[in-house]
């Protein structure tokens, strides 16, 4: 399992982390990314008192961003015929969080299942709607329409870390600020199926105190996430994601 935290959030992360370690089910890894220059001086000590019970505390190689979250995972030598499940540092996660998503993942295993999605619409042939008008998914089948969104929590099948490792950091370039759309847009072009593992998404209590610097007050509220979906679905994408509206219809 990886997530990563900074800032503030260092400070607080440690309640994420607590929640997951009191789980039905536990990672065999659990991993926080920290930012390159982020020292062990810098470390909160109810973070370095995790790390005694084996949470693994590591700096990320380059300044990726959210992508800090999986990334740096990604493109390490650790062994990927694991999946890998990511989390969000300013999430409390319930008991039976990571039990399902492996339930849900034994049922689809070539899928990437999450607790939360987003159904893509198309505005036309050639391009999305806006990225505010994406209704929730409501149902549980896959479909390369439904855009995972990290913060509920995800799972990425082996076979994907492997592509993303192969597509590089080319996210640098077309989405720096949004990781779910880089995640869905190889997803898609990987013939790759997003599976809600509920009926309707779920939003996991948040850690207050980190809400000031959320991303998504930037990349929602701001609308920052169509500009970085026009850079970064290209007519390939488009017409695959086409190809699925037209098969639900």
């Amino acid at each position: 399992m990886s997530l990563t935290s900074y800032g503030q959030r260092l400070q607080s992360v440690h309640l994420t982390i607590e929640s997951i370690g009191r789980g039905s089910s536990r990672p065999a890894r659990l991993i926080v990314w920290t930012d390159p220059d982020v020292s062990d001086g810098d470390l909160p000590e109810n973070l370095k008192r995790l790390r005694t019970r084996g949470l693994e505390i590591l700096p990320s190689p380059a300044a990726f961003g959210p992508h800090t979250k999986y990334f740096p995972y990604v493109v390490s030598d650790r062994d990927t015929e694991l999946p890998l499940v990511t989390a969000d540092d300013d999430s409390l996660y319930p008991r039976t969080w990571l039990e399902r998503l492996q339930r849900a993942a034994s049922r689809t295993p070539h899928a990437i299942v999450c607790y939360r999605a987003h159904r893509v619409v198309l505005e036309s042939p050639a391009k999305l709607a806006p990225y505010n008008s994406w209704p929730p998914v409501s149902g549980t089948e896959p479909s390369a329409l439904n855009f995972a969104t990290g913060v509920s929590g995800v799972l990425y099948p082996p076979e994907f870390l492997a592509e993303l490792q192969h597509a590089g950091e080319r996210f640098i370039d077309v989405t720096p600020k949004a990781d779910d759309v880089w995640l869905h847009y190889q997803a898609v072009i990987h013939g790759r199926l997003v599976r809600q593992i509920r009926r309707r998404p779920v939003k996991f209590p948040e850690i207050a105190s980190t809400q000031e610097v959320a991303l998504h007050r930037t990349n929602t509220a701001r609308n920052a996430n169509d500009q970085q979906i026009g850079h970064t679905y290209d007519p390939k994408s488009l017409s695959m994601l086409r190809q699925a509206a037209r098969s639900a219809e």
